[in-house]
């Protein structure tokens, strides 16, 4: 089996370089690309100007609390009875006992 094996891997290594013999060197560039790390040093910028500050708004008057409206009416909750009932149904009676007693 292990002989087996090793004909179809070697096969399959010879089709690949008959079809497409640039395989090989292509995915090794990939693999290349993928791992190394290149560091670039950025230039140094130019420090930006120091702006002068601007002068601190004046704050805004506090209003009173409430003063924007006047005040609502209180709520009062209004008696309400039940309904009366649509349907009226009549009592019902239980059945008679089948039994005498303690059975």
């Amino acid at each position: 089996m292990v002989l087996v094996g090793a004909i179809h891997v070697i096969l399959v290594l010879i089709l690949v370089r008959a079809f497409a013999p640039d395989l090989a060197g292509s995915v090794t560039d990939t693999v290349r690309r993928t791992v190394l790390v290149t560091f670039v040093a950025q230039p140094e910028r130019e420090p930006e100007p120091v702006r002068p500050l601007s002068p601190r708004p004046r704050p805004l008057p506090v209003a009173k609390q409430g003063a924007a409206a006047p005040a609502g009416k209180q709520a009062r909750a209004r008696p309400l009875a039940a309904p009366e009932p649509a349907l009226v149904l009549a009592p019902t009676q239980a059945p008679p006992v089948a039994g005498e007693g303690a059975e």
